[in-house]
């Protein structure tokens, strides 16, 4: 599978966030620039204290040279990437996407300079990142429907995971993600490796119902299993190359070296962009970090936030991740 691009604008608008046909993507809404608002109704109720914030269509309570709105809901109005919500909202959204916390978290909306309080904010931004992204390629299904299909019941765990790492897995028919701990609390950064992990279970999702379906028609477990995981994002990554407009080659595979993992389209190739980086620890011993799984997951979590690098490279991982992901969506659905 091959991808290239041949656009020569940028696609980057307002706050360096995708944009086409006119409108900035935020996540959860569009952004109409030359209108100064949105295309569709806030889903947030609002802040009381903020009469601003109760309109439905406004951007940041109309004040965009001084806030930014990264997750089409609310106004950052510090610039660190947290969502100014209240806990109840965030708790009753994480909800709609069949979510649950469970551990030691401080839920207190009358404390919103407390870190605990943001952490909750920042799940729900991530999640309403991934979930409006993979919405966007279902025609039946609305963004928390795709999201519960794929991921079934989730959970983000703290008390139960002392080490402190952070990652997610498919526990039964759900997926249970490990927090950190006390001591290894979420910020926007931490936010994004989510992405990352929910990248590596999507595939997984995938493999998984590739396989009910080959066993159900009859195949060996062996054989379906070996099928599933060639037709998976993995399997489809394992044999592609990508390439930019003018056919550069960016990532993939290439010529008699086979696979080869490039950096070239990520903004870095270190976190937060890239999990399993240039950084990633015992390179000479750990060889993970440059084989596919570990692209893939980094591709769905730039695509998901939109964080390419601004250039033909950035460009054409975008595009791959695109073209491939109704079909995988849909696979993932059913």
């Amino acid at each position: 599978m091959v991808s290239s691009s041949g656009a020569g604008e940028t696609v980057y608008g307002y706050t360096g966030e995708m944009q086409s046909g006119g409108l900035v993507h935020l996540r959860a809404r569009d952004y109409a620039s030359q209108l100064g608002r949105f295309t569709s109704r806030d889903t947030w109720e609002g802040n009381t204290e903020k009469s601003l914030s109760l309109n439905k269509w406004l951007i940041v309570e109309g004040n965009p040279i001084n806030w930014s709105d990264h997750t089409g809901l609310c106004a950052d109005y510090n610039g660190d990437g947290i969502c100014e919500n209240s806990d109840p909202y965030d708790i009753a959204e994480l909800a709609q996407y069949g979510i649950t916390l469970d551990g030691n978290w401080k839920q207190d909306s009358s404390l919103p300079n407390d870190i605990k309080s943001k952490e909750i904010s920042l799940i729900h931004s991530e999640i309403e990142t991934i979930a409006s992204e993979l919405g966007r390629h279902s025609k039946y299904h609305n963004k928390y429907e795709v999201f519960t299909l794929i991921y079934g019941r989730m959970v983000f765990n703290r008390a139960s995971n002392e080490n402190g790492k952070w990652y997610c897995e498919a526990v039964g028919l759900g997926v249970t993600c490990y927090m950190g701990n006390q001591t290894k609390l979420v910020t926007p950064d931490k936010a994004r490796v989510f992405a990352h992990e929910l990248g590596h279970v999507f595939n997984n999702k995938i493999v998984s119902k590739l396989k009910s379906e080959y066993i159900n028609l009859g195949i060996s477990e062996e054989d379906a299993k070996k099928y599933s995981e060639k037709f998976s994002p993995y399997g489809d990554l394992s044999c592609s190359t990508i390439r930019d407009r003018d056919w550069n080659w960016v990532s993939g595979v290439r010529g008699k070296e086979g696979w080869v993992r490039g950096f070239e389209g990520y903004k870095s190739s270190v976190n937060p962009d890239v999990n399993h980086g240039t950084d990633w620890k015992d390179l000479d011993k750990n060889e993970e970090w440059k084989k596919p799984p570990e692209e893939f997951a980094d591709l769905f979590l730039n695509w998901a936030h939109k964080t390419f690098a601004q250039n033909p490279a950035g460009t054409a991982r975008y595009d791959w991740m695109e073209n491939n992901m109704d079909s995988w969506v849909r696979v993932a659905i059913q």
